[in-house]
């Protein structure tokens, strides 16, 4: 088996999958050679390295080649790529007048649950750089902000209230069906 020489590719370069007309991403070469392993990447997916045009992956050396290794599988027919999904903890304290647009950036994510003002569970299929990028940019210097990845095995709560609790079970187990392919 080849192995891939993370050195070989261009500091920071950033990869995006496109199927079922939803893009996904950012991501480093080594994933989309997982993705690629994973059978979540076919010789005709379309793919785009930041800032150049879309191609088909069969089109791209590392994964022409990644591709060429690849032994097919009878599930490779039924499997579709799909972006892992993560629970990110979201505290903020805004002191701005931007809080409207912060709650937006917010939903925009994914599902949540609010915990308490200023606190909320997200889960999204954004990485945690693309979390912290979108919700600060709305943010001011004046406010705070501090997120931490979490699953279900490592969070716990006590007297938040039945709704808040039941809310929080059903986040936790959606992205505990997927952890898998959660990184």
């Amino acid at each position: 088996m080849t192995h891939y020489d993370p050195n070989g590719f261009r500091p920071g370069e950033l990869w995006w999958v496109e199927t079922s007309g939803k893009r996904y991403g950012p991501f480093a070469p080594a994933r989309m050679i997982d993705f690629v392993s994973e059978g979540r990447i076919a010789a005709d997916t379309l793919v785009c390295r930041s800032g150049e045009d879309w191609r088909e992956a069969q089109h791209v050396p590392f994964l022409a080649a990644a591709l060429a290794e690849r032994e097919p599988s009878i599930e490779d027919e039924h499997e579709t790529f799909e972006a892992p999904q993560i629970a990110i903890v979201v505290w903020a304290k805004i002191a701005s007048f931007v809080e409207n647009d912060f709650l937006a950036a917010l939903v925009a994510l994914g599902p949540l649950v609010q915990l308490e003002h200023g606190m909320w569970i997200v889960r999204t299929t954004k990485p945690m750089s693309e979390v912290r990028t979108r919700l600060s940019s709305v943010l001011t210097t004046s406010d705070r902000m501090f997120l931490s990845a979490v699953t279900d095995r490592l969070v716990g709560w006590r007297n938040l209230g039945p709704t808040t609790e039941a809310r929080l079970r059903d986040l936790f187990r959606a992205v505990a069906s997927l952890s898998p392919a959660n990184d």
